[in-house]
């Protein structure tokens, strides 16, 4: 009809054997000077191996999403850069009291307690995860309710492919005996 000269798609194939192919495939159309069809050009690729790696991936981050979100004994979070959490665990309920509409968005240095934000410890172990060493310690953290609890934990820098700082992963687990 003229509207189109080509179109892009992935497709699935059975072979005979019942296996799968997958393929990328690419048609234009050849016009004439007036406009009509002459012919059409296919182009199929076969791109299985990287549908079957792309798959192998996402179970993979779904497996690891699922190891992580599901860990209840310990608080497993990340900040960006500036120290605002921006992912949370069950654990982070479970140890800490925070929901994740309550967690998301928490300046972390808030759970420290008054003492130790006086003394800068917050700041200090950023600092210290940046040059990068994994900060281990053991302290007393706030916690929802406005107790505490004695944590053993790691706080350690995240970088991007190129090296570049994206923010901290922490883990806390219960110490309170």
């Amino acid at each position: 009809a003229g509207a189109i000269d080509g179109y892009s798609l992935d497709k699935r194939w059975l072979r005979k054997d019942g296996g799968i192919v997958y393929t990328a495939v690419s048609v234009n159309c050849i016009r004439k000077l007036d406009g009509s069809a002459d012919y059409l050009v296919a182009v199929v690729l076969d791109i299985t191996r990287r549908k079957q790696a792309e798959g192998a991936f996402r179970e993979s981050e779904e497996r690891y999403h699922a190891l992580v979100s599901q860990v209840k004994d310990y608080a497993i979070f990340s900040t960006n850069a500036t120290g605002v959490v921006t992912t949370w665990n069950e654990g982070c309920q479970q140890l800490l009291g925070y929901p994740p509409a309550e967690f998301i968005g928490l300046d972390s240095a808030q759970l420290f307690t008054a003492e130790d934000r006086t003394a800068d410890v917050p700041g200090r172990q950023i600092q210290e995860a940046m040059a990068g060493r994994a900060v281990r310690n053991e302290r007393w953290m706030r916690v929802n309710s406005g107790g505490q609890v004695y944590v053993m934990g790691t706080t350690t820098a995240l970088t991007d492919p190129a090296g570049q700082l994206i923010g901290f992963s922490m883990v806390m687990r219960d110490m309170t005996l």
